[in-house]
């Protein structure tokens, strides 16, 4: 076993957001923007090799097949749909836990430009700030402020 300080343990989650065709690249530049992300290795279709994807339509070159998004340390992969397969749901959400309401607040407004079912910024038993939304790309986001220790002295 190789324990080099620069490898991911195994397995590794990393979720994979897959937009409809076209909306990866603005969906990308909303979150580093909200977040504060770092946007990486983005390859598009029109750069992979034919044998990975078959083959692409002139009009899908410029389409991203893979980039990497990391948030704090997190690292998120996103796509377009290049065939527009995708459909868009709720059955994957993402939480983003912060230190202040602030951010929470913040973050919040940022995405809430186009999204639908907002549940504004509020306060719980379990979180001095919580909020939440379906951002215009169709991600359903939980964004929070998250203390274990207070949390545990509510029980």
């Amino acid at each position: 076993m190789n324990n080099k300080t620069t490898e991911k343990p195994r397995p590794v989650f990393e979720p994979i957001l897959i937009f409809n065709h076209g909306q990866c690249a603005k969906a990308m530049e909303l979150y580093k923007k909200a977040f504060d992300a770092e946007i990486f290795d983005v390859t598009l279709y029109g750069e992979s090799d034919p044998k990975d994807v078959g083959e692409i339509k002139e009009s899908d070159k410029n389409l991203i097949m893979n980039a990497m998004i990391r948030i704090g340390d997190q690292t998120i992969l996103v796509c377009d749909d290049n065939q527009n397969n995708t459909k868009i749901g709720n059955h994957i959400q993402l939480v983003l836990e912060f230190k202040t309401a602030e951010e929470v607040k913040a973050t919040y407004n940022i995405l809430s430009e186009g999204a639908t079912d907002l549940l504004p910024p509020h306060v719980t038993t379990y979180s001095p700030c919580v909020a939440g939304l379906t951002d215009a790309f169709g991600i359903p986001w939980q964004i929070m402020v998250w203390d274990l220790e207070q949390y545990l002295k509510t029980k």
